[in-house]
């Protein structure tokens, strides 16, 4: 059951960009997207336009720019330090990963995390989710009127084939082939 969706950016921007040392801010108004490849190895950044002068590259991470499909993208390697994490977040155990990487992702993300407001200290709820919070568990037991969650599950969607740069690939292999007909 799919209990808080992401609409806008997937969670691959939030919790697997920072791992590369790098957030979406990075890329500025160029941001379009991030896909992870399956194997849990590569990120890649998709673009609006290539930058004129792209900060991004001075990451150790950096690899290489791409070209696929007209479409710009930038590649970036995962470091093998965070293999388990990265693997947890394959299969949608956000919170099963390590307090190093959420302490990356809730620094890095670009999402509020405690941030005070008047009388009040706020975090997004997708940063809630790596914890299993109770004020995030409360919320959404209000939100879709059920009495119970399993204590087991996790609190955002699992990753969907369109986080994911094979699926990309194709969707734009599909569009090319379109225009040809």
């Amino acid at each position: 059951m799919t209990l808080f969706n992401l609409d806008t950016t997937s969670l691959v921007t939030y919790y697997m960009l920072p791992l590369a040392e790098v957030n979406k801010y990075t890329f500025a108004k160029n941001f379009k997207a991030t896909y992870i490849n399956r194997k849990g190895n590569k990120l890649y950044v998709e673009l609006k336009k290539p930058m004129v002068s792209p900060i991004y590259k001075r990451s150790k991470y950096y690899l290489t720019d791409v070209l696929i499909k007209d479409k710009f993208f930038v590649e970036f390697v995962l470091p093998e330090k965070y293999k388990k994490d990265i693997e947890l977040f394959l299969i949608g155990k956000y919170s099963k990963m390590s307090k190093e990487v959420k302490l990356i992702i809730y620094k890095t993300s670009t999402l509020p995390y405690n941030v005070k407001m008047e009388n009040f200290v706020m975090s997004h709820p997708v940063l809630h989710a790596l914890g299993k919070t109770k004020r995030l568990r409360s919320f959404l037991l209000d939100y879709f009127n059920v009495q119970e969650l399993s204590s087991s599950e996790e609190l955002i969607d699992i990753p969907k084939d369109d986080w994911f740069i094979e699926h990309r690939i194709n969707e734009l292999t599909l569009k090319q082939k379109e225009h040809e007909v």
